[in-house]
């Protein structure tokens, strides 16, 4: 066994890996409930309990992202759904003390189990992959979830922005040079005929991407990534994933001219991939099919009867890859990596639309419960090394059915997720719930700017919502609502939407240069609902500069809201509204006694301010 720590000398930060290796000749004994275990306690008050914050995750319902704050007093077992980490529950955590308290991360990649119950005035936290009872073969290994704790002293508040800060320094990819990543923003161009029921990309060609590049950049709305999903390659449906080659009939010289297009006009190009997952009758599974993964339950058949949403049905009759095996794993190292190079690729997008758990579980051999998971998601960690070590610059978007899979593990790769769920594109409030979790847990990820209100400001799902007044496309509030440090513009094929780009973009980019800097600091509640205002500051204390939004959702009745940022009292502070211009100066004192605002429904505001006599 090794175990390894990791201490960081600028942060209150500790990190904990376990390994298993097998150096002799003959089986070890059967390892099972393997465990990181630690306590997290009070040595001055044995009796207190701690407050504990948990999270739903990505959970894919109305309660997505969502965060609870309960006392420990008995104890938590928290666990995914279905082999991918973020699925139904968050694997990122707070204990709260008095005067200080302790932020939690599990990093595992796949099915992981956290059990957290008081103890000692505090918790003891346990932590490991949820289903492993194995022996290990000669010359074999195996790994435990990496634990990571950061200790912070002060409010919840300070826990959130300590966190943000070492977040935003260690885990962001960065560039050749040593940059970290700055704000992107993206178009993604789909041939309206893939909004049908087989949709994303089967029906684009080569010609209709080559001109959308053109267009925007001869429209000045040019992004700094060019957005290519999924159905690009060979298939009619774009859930038949399994051949990991450009579709001919479509792209007849491969993605190259599109990827040459791209870097001719300074456009990074993302491209979308689903290795994980492969449909029968592929080219893959027919050519490899002992690198097939499936469901030997013989009850799965009827299990899928009672599927209703018939895509997802279509997704669960697919094979997981057996990753783990290594000669499956070198065939996809090297495909993939000839796709990037070939069509010039700089943002590797992964997608991973199948929970895998039950393949590997029903894959496992006898006495070896866990392997299939345990070699997978290592090798699933170092293919993303390989591909970055060989093409330098590269950087990699995490994707699985939304954010299924940050856990921290995942994310140190590093990988940012720009896509972080599939649920609630157009619903502003619950977006900005959303947010909230993001900003303070994951802080670098892409909002798009679209509208599912309607012409009463009502969304899908409220009583009396009338989808034929529903608002499409991006506008301006649309974005102001769910800023984030990647924007995805609508593609502007109109002239209104061409003058959402060029307005919303300076905007966007001033204030997610300083999303990634700064402090976050809530200003309101966020309860996901339309009848309420909401609004948040961005505070960069070493420059003294930051910005503060303020949204009056759908069906706000209040005309007014009274902004109360966090500022230095003595310092004296110019403000501007970065939509109206208008301008006006106050001391942080007299700001923090509060700024009052009037907006129309369904309108929203940025207020960057500076102080000037530091």
């Amino acid at each position: 066994m090794t175990a390894k720590c990791r201490e960081y000398t600028d942060f209150p930060v500790v990190e904990w890996l376990v390994c298993f290796e097998n150096t002799g000749r003959s089986l070890t004994p059967c390892l099972s409930e393997l465990r990181l275990d630690v306590l997290i306690c009070d040595a001055e008050d044995k009796d207190f309990v701690p407050n504990f914050r948990y999270g739903k995750g990505d959970s894919g319902d109305e309660y997505c992202f969502e965060e609870y704050l309960d006392p420990l007093d008995h104890k938590f077992v928290l666990a995914p759904v279905g082999g991918r980490p973020c699925n139904g529950v968050s694997p990122y955590m707070r204990l709260l003390f008095p005067a200080w308290g302790v932020n939690i991360a599990v990093g595992w990649p796949g099915q992981w189990q956290a059990e957290i119950e008081p103890a000692q005035g505090g918790a003891r936290f346990a932590v490991g992959q949820q289903y492993l009872k194995t022996v290990l073969l000669p010359g074999e290994s195996l790994r435990l979830p990496r634990l990571t704790l950061m200790g912070f002293v002060g409010a919840e508040e300070r826990g959130v922005n300590v966190w943000r800060r070492w977040y935003l320094k260690y885990m962001l990819p960065r560039s050749v040079s040593g940059t970290p990543l700055q704000p992107y923003s993206f178009i993604c161009r789909k041939d309206p005929r893939g909004e049908e029921d087989n949709g994303e990309h089967v029906f684009d060609t080569i010609e209709f991407h080559l001109e959308g590049v053109s267009h925007v950049v001869g429209r000045n709305c040019k992004p700094d990534g060019w957005w290519l999903d999924a159905g690009w390659y060979q298939c009619d449906n774009w859930r038949d994933v399994g051949s990991h080659y450009p579709d001919r009939r479509r792209f007849p010289d491969g993605l190259q001219p599109l990827g040459k297009l791209c870097a001719d006009n300074g456009i990074d190009f993302l491209l979308w991939f689903e290795y994980g997952r492969c449909r029968p009758g592929t080219e893959l599974a027919e050519k490899h099919p002992e690198w097939m993964l499936s469901r030997r339950r013989p009850d799965l058949a009827s299990d899928l009867q009672y599927v209703e949403n018939k895509n997802m049905r279509y997704l669960m009759d697919s094979y997981v890859v057996d990753l783990g095996n290594e000669d499956c794993f070198q065939w996809m190292l090297k495909r993939l990596d000839a796709v990037i190079k070939e069509s010039g690729v700089s943002i590797f997008r992964e997608d991973l639309n199948i929970d895998p758990l039950m393949f590997w579980l029903d894959n496992d051999e006898s006495g070896r419960m866990g392997m299939k998971e345990n070699r997978y998601c290592v090798n699933f960690l170092r293919l993303w090394q390989e591909l970055l070590q060989r093409n330098p610059g590269l950087w990699i978007d995490s994707c699985a059915s939304g954010g299924r899979r940050n856990d921290l593990e995942t994310l140190r790769s590093p990988a940012v997720p720009l896509h972080y769920t599939d649920m609630y594109y157009g619903h502003h409030p619950k977006k900005q719930v959303q947010q909230k979790y993001m900003f303070s847990w994951i802080p670098y990820f892409m909002s798009r700017g679209i509208n599912w209100d309607d012409a009463q400001g009502l969304y899908p799902g409220e009583a009396g919502y009338d989808e034929r007044s529903c608002r499409t496309g991006g506008d301006m509030f649309s974005h102001l609502a769910v800023l984030s440090p990647a924007i995805s513009y609508e593609y502007p094929d109109s002239e209104e939407l061409v003058s959402v780009v060029q307005n919303i973009r300076p905007i966007w980019r001033q204030a997610a240069h300083l999303m990634l800097t700064g402090d976050y600091y809530p200003l309101t509640e966020c309860r996901a609902s339309s009848a309420d205002w909401y609004a948040y500051q961005m505070d960069e204390p070493e420059s003294k500069k930051g910005f503060m939004v303020a949204v009056r959702n759908t069906r706000a009745e209040t005309d007014e809201f009274v902004l109360r940022p966090r500022l230095e009292d003595k310092l004296l502070y110019r403000f501007e509204n970065a939509l109206t211009g208008e301008q006006f100066e106050l001391t942080g004192e007299e700001a923090g006694r509060g700024i009052t605002i009037s907006l129309d429904k369904r309108s929203a505001t940025v207020i960057f301010y500076e102080a000037y006599d530091v």
